[in-house]
């Protein structure tokens, strides 16, 4: 998988192929079940899995834009309070 997200309050997985699938559980429950070392909630609506980074940006009071493939519908925003361990969990 990419990606896991929240779209209009269905949890969908993406694959790396672009494929989608619903999930029937939160996003909470399956962020325990994925390695940390591999995958991170980087917000309330996405865990992405570090393959699936292709560019991360600097944006405004210290937050981070991540652009992923496949391209997400959404603006991926990591938090200022979030940043910091982002960074480190990608290696930057």
């Amino acid at each position: 998988m990419a990606y896991f997200y929240i779209d209009t309050g269905i949890v969908k997985a993406i694959t790396l192929e672009n494929k989608a699938y619903i999930i029937d559980k939160k996003l909470e429950d399956i962020e325990d079940e994925l390695d940390p070392e591999v995958f991170n909630r980087v917000n309330r609506q996405f865990i992405i899995h570090k393959i699936a980074i292709s560019t991360i940006k600097q944006y405004f009071n210290g937050k981070l834009i991540v652009n992923i493939t496949p391209i997400a519908k959404e603006r991926i925003v990591v938090s200022k309070a979030k940043a910091t361990a982002f960074k480190k969990w990608v290696d930057l």
